[in-house]
This record gives structure tokens, C-alpha cells and sequence, in this order.
């Protein structure tokens, strides 16, 4: 599973075609918080992207290996792949690493 874009998660199942193939479907859930007190203030029980990845760079890092996996293990097209990490090094995916900003009354 890997953190991808501005509010979802890439969570990969696999199930049966009829055919006896597996098939791989993707599903999308919200993103954890970026930071600890982030996650904590939203009462988040999953581990913040900082924890996860450490950094942009390091979430970088992940994707591009877990795209070059399985275009290699033939379970992705390169051009999917490249559209995966594109994403990954936008400027909006970027954001997501930084503390956000929080309200002041």
C-alpha cells in the first residue's frame, strides 16, 4: 500500500476474473495526517505520512521502487507507473509532508 496524491491511498486487492486471472482493483481511503500532532489533534490511530516515509524524498523512494517492481513483475504498464510517480513528485503530494497550518481565532 502506498500513500498516493492529495487524499486517497493506493490499497491493491486481488480477486478472480473469470477466467482464473487475477485481476487488480484499487480502492481509495482518506490520507493520515501529515505530522504526529497533526494526527493526534485529529484523533488519526494510523502512523502520520512523516512517520511512514520521513520525508517527501523518502516517499518518493518507495513509490519509485514499488513502480519499478511491478512494471517488472508485469503487473503494471510502465506508462501506468509513470503516471504513479508523476503524481508522487506534484507539488500537491508534496504539500501533503508539510505541517499544515493550523486556524487562529
Amino acid at each position: 500500500m502506498i500513500a498516493v496524491a492529495g487524499t486517497s491511498l493506493l490499497r491493491e486487492r486481488g480477486r478472480r476474473n473469470p477466467d482464473g486471472g487475477c485481476v487488480f482493483c484499487m480502492t481509495e481511503e482518506p490520507l493520515p495526517a501529515a505530522t504526529r500532532a497533526e494526527r493526534e489533534a485529529a484523533r488519526d490511530p494510523r502512523a502520520s505520512l512523516e512517520k511512514r516515509y520521513g520525508d517527501h524524498a523518502g516517499y518518493m523512494r518507495q513509490v519509485e521502487q514499488a513502480v519499478k517492481k511491478l512494471v517488472a513483475e508485469r503487473l503494471l504498464l510502465a506508462e501506468d507507473g509513470a503516471v504513479f510517480v508523476a503524481k508522487a513528485k506534484s507539488e500537491e503530494t508534496a504539500k501533503r509532508f508539510r505541517p499544515q497550518a493550523t486556524a487562529t481565532r
